[in-house]
This record gives C-alpha cells, structure tokens and sequence, in this order.
C-alpha cells in the first residue's frame, strides 16, 4: 500500500509540475529564487556561510534576470568579507530594482563597515518606503553610522525613530541608554536601562553599561547586581575583561 501512494504521489507531481511548467515556467523560477533567497538569509542568521552561499547561488541561477538573488549574495558576501564581491552583488540589485527598500538597508549596512558617510541615502531611501514593514531597521543602522562618525546628536535622533517604529525593539533602547551616557544625563540613561532589564534582554554590552551608569550615580547595589551578572553571564567577555581590570570607560 505504502509504495502504490508513494508512486501514485510522484505521478501527481509529475503532472503537476508539467501543468506549471506550461502554463508560467518564468514565475515558478521566481517562487524558486525566492525561497533558496529566504533559505540563504535564514543559515546567515545561524552561522552556517556555507549553505547560505550555496542558497543565494540557486537563487540566483534561478532567475538571473531578478535581483533577489544578487541581493543575497551580497549579504553572504559582506559576512564573508569578501568586500568586493559583496559590492559588485549589491550593485547589480540595486541597478534592477534602485527603490527596493531591503536592498537599500544591505547595501547601506556594508557601507557603513567602511564609509559611513556613503550609507545614509540608501537608508534614507528605505524609510521613504510607505510599504516597508521594518523601517525601524534602517533608522537604527543609520544611528550606528552616525555613531561611528563621532556625530552622537544624530545618531540619537535615528535611534529615537527607530524607537517610535518599533518600541520593543532593543537596540535602539540601548542605543539611546548609550547616547543618554555619552552626553552625561545618567538618570535618563539608567530609565532606558531599565527598560531593558523589563524586557529581560541580555548583553554583555547592556551590563557593561549599567555598571558604569550606576558607578556615576553612585547606586552601589545596582551597579553590583549589573556586575555579577556580567561575571556570571559573560565571563569572557571583552567587557566582563574591562571590569576586573578596574577600567573606568572605554
């Protein structure tokens, strides 16, 4: 019984996929390069390069006429540092499809790697997107480059969009905790600390700032709470590092 079904199945595919191949080779070819596309971006969010390049290449090979491929090889590319084939990927998406607001925030991502100043239209681009569900994104990588820039009053104005975007999202709360420090408003700075600690988000990062909030306020308590959970959670951090060596900033 099991093999009759198996074989009866494999006929129903094989009609099927002759009915579609008829009917609408080229969109078929397109689902396809979406779905190798999604794959691709899923190993990169797990760490497995390997298959996230083999993926964006199908997806490419796919339909070689649609950017969507391109696009994935870029971000595979970029994580690889394999600068100049991530550029030329990025490119030939963006020359298809220019207003694509995803490819935008990518590009614009691995620009700021190296020229921040190069990255703020393309994310520019993203946020004027009515349609673009994440804008939160661009205006946060946008206050990244800003900040790496040394422009600190920018950075904060991105990192506040991003925050009305999206108000669960974390980075951009710790964002602002960081530029509330930097500008040496430290009550503000620990409110948005303690926003993070009610979304029981962890960092080394995060902690690594509490202590040093609380070292300027002078809360001893909290700044020993931010420390033990730092030691405990993240021994071998570079921050966890910073605070037995007794360092005071960075």
């Amino acid at each position: 019984m099991m093999f009759k079904l198996l074989k009866y199945s494999s006929l129903l595919l094989s009609l099927f996929s002759l009915a579609v191949s008829a009917e609408d080779s080229k969109q078929v070819e397109a689902q396809r390069a979406d779905v190798h596309a999604k794959l691709s971006a899923f190993y990169l969010g797990v760490g497995k390069n390997k298959e996230a390049l083999d993926e964006a290449r199908i997806s490419q090979q796919a339909r070689p006429d649609l950017p969507i491929g391109y696009n994935s090889l870029g971000m595979v590319y970029a994580e690889l540092a394999e600068d100049d084939l991530a550029e030329q990927n990025f490119k030939l998406a963006l020359k298809m499809d220019p207003n694509n607001a995803a490819y935008n925030t990518n590009y614009g991502w691995f620009l700021c790697k190296k020229t921040p100043a190069a990255s703020f239209d393309h994310f520019m681009i993203a946020v004027r997107d009515p349609l673009y569900k994440t804008p939160e994104i661009p205006y946060t990588y946008a206050a990244e480059c800003a900040k790496k820039m040394g422009d600190f009053a920018t950075a904060e104005t991105y990192y506040l969009r991003a925050n009305r975007r999206n108000p669960d999202m974390a980075e951009p709360i710790y964002g602002l905790a960081d530029m509330r420090y930097k500008a040496k408003d430290y009550a503000a700075s620990a409110e948005y600390l303690q926003k993070l600690s009610e979304m029981n988000v962890d960092s080394p990062l995060i902690y690594w700032l509490a202590v040093k909030v609380y070292r300027k306020l002078d809360k001893q308590d909290a700044l020993q709470a931010a420390a033990t959970r730092l030691l405990r959670l993240y021994p071998n951090s570079r921050e966890a590092g910073m605070y037995q060596r007794g360092v005071e900033d960075e």
